[in-house]
């Protein structure tokens, strides 16, 4: 890394590890840049920060969302989003399976989408997004 900084002249950012007294595994994001004068490498300006803990949340989220992935791809679910904003709506394929629609028609826009869902439940979703969207909580 130190050498390529010199022999490169490029920048760097990378993370890497070293073993502590314990053999514990400490993670450091390393960044910086050679300092060139006259078009040599004089010095090496860099800043270092420990990571340790961010890498293993950022593991543990990974390894959360597989097992989420894996259990609704076994429990055969759809899901989508909405950006009230925008009005954009994202679904799954099995989402449109669920529905019904072919995803060649598109997505399907808010209306269509409260459709697909038992009356009842549909009443409560509505008013709960026009409750949310009246408060401006978004």
């Amino acid at each position: 890394m130190f050498r390529s900084g010199v022999d490169d002249r490029k920048p760097w950012d990378t993370d890497f590890y070293h073993l502590d007294w314990a053999r514990n595994k400490l993670w450091i994001h390393f960044r910086g840049e050679p300092l060139i004068e006259a078009g040599v490498v004089v010095k090496l300006v860099a800043a270092a920060q420990a990571v340790t803990v961010a890498r293993f949340n950022r593991d543990l989220l990974y390894e959360q969302f597989a097992r989420l992935r894996g259990a609704v791809q076994l429990a055969n679910l759809g899901h989508w989003s909405w950006d009230a904003a925008s009005g954009d709506i994202i679904c799954s394929d099995r989402c449109f399976r669920i529905a019904r629609r072919e995803t060649g028609l598109g997505t399907p826009n808010w209306m269509e989408m409260l459709a697909v869902y038992d009356s009842a439940y549909a009443a409560k979703l509505e008013a709960a997004v026009h409750d949310t969207l009246q408060s401006g909580a978004l």
